[in-house]
């Protein structure tokens, strides 16, 4: 009987032995087949990803080459315009210096025309004086006074125009007399012509006379008119007739 217990006893062990270990080696190969299959889930995640990546960076990268094929595409545009408005602005700058030019020309040409124009005035002016003067009144007359500055500005060159108007069946003989009229020192003072520079020539003439003369201003005078006298008579004649006119002193 206690053999039979004893052997009982060793066969409930081994049985219980053999139970734990197939229970270990379940669990070891329950960890095992979970751990692979944790492996794969990893890499086939892994896989998957990676191959995502690619595909956006694919996608990131054909965009990025659309991008940039516009942007060229751009700035060759901008570039042909670029060249077609500095073309056009040569053009147009050619053209305005063409313009420049003829409008040059054409202001130098109205000019001359003016003073060309100024002189024909002053040309009948002159004739009409002579011939048929606005205030039809006959006599020896003075026209006109020009006074011209030299290169000094105290020297200048006077131009006495004389004429005897409507009637002209005689000469006219006498003289011609200058003199400045200004202040200096505070004083009002007269300077005769024979005093600063040179006397009018001797008046004989039947329509018209040109007196020419230079003088010099002195020192410390400033003239503010000019006075001209004439003391003429007829050609054969006594008579005697004073004609005096003052001109402003040019500013």
């Amino acid at each position: 009987m206690k053999d039979l217990g004893f052997q009982g006893l060793g066969r409930y062990r081994k049985v219980s032995v053999l139970s734990s270990t197939n229970k270990l080696i379940k669990t070891r190969l329950v960890k095992i087949l979970f751990g692979m299959f944790m492996f794969a889930g990893v890499f086939t995640a892994g896989i998957v990803w990676s191959t995502l990546d690619h595909v956006e960076q694919g996608r990131s990268y054909r965009s990025a080459i659309g991008q940039a094929a516009k942007l060229s595409a751009k700035i060759d545009e901008l570039t042909a315009e670029n060249t077609e408005l500095r073309a056009r602005i040569s053009k147009y700058q050619g053209q305005l210096q063409v313009d420049q030019t003829a409008y040059t020309s054409l202001t130098q040409q109205l000019s001359e025309s003016a003073v060309y124009i100024n002189e024909l005035r002053e040309n009948v002016d002159f004739y009409q004086s002579i011939i048929s003067p606005q205030d039809n009144t006959a006599g020896v007359k003075v026209h006109r006074l020009r006074l011209d500055q030299s290169k000094e500005k105290s020297s200048y060159k006077y131009n006495l125009t004389i004429v005897q108007s409507l009637k002209h069946e005689n000469s006219v003989k006498g003289n011609a007399e200058l003199s400045v009229e200004g202040e200096q020192a505070g004083q009002s003072r007269q300077i005769n012509m024979s005093d600063i520079g040179d006397v009018p020539a001797k008046l004989s003439f039947r329509y018209f006379q040109n007196l020419q003369g230079d003088f010099q201003i002195p020192e410390g005078f400033k003239p503010e008119r000019l006075l001209v006298r004439l003391t003429t008579s007829p050609s054969g004649k006594n008579k005697k007739t004073e004609v005096t006119r003052v001109f402003d002193w040019p500013k």
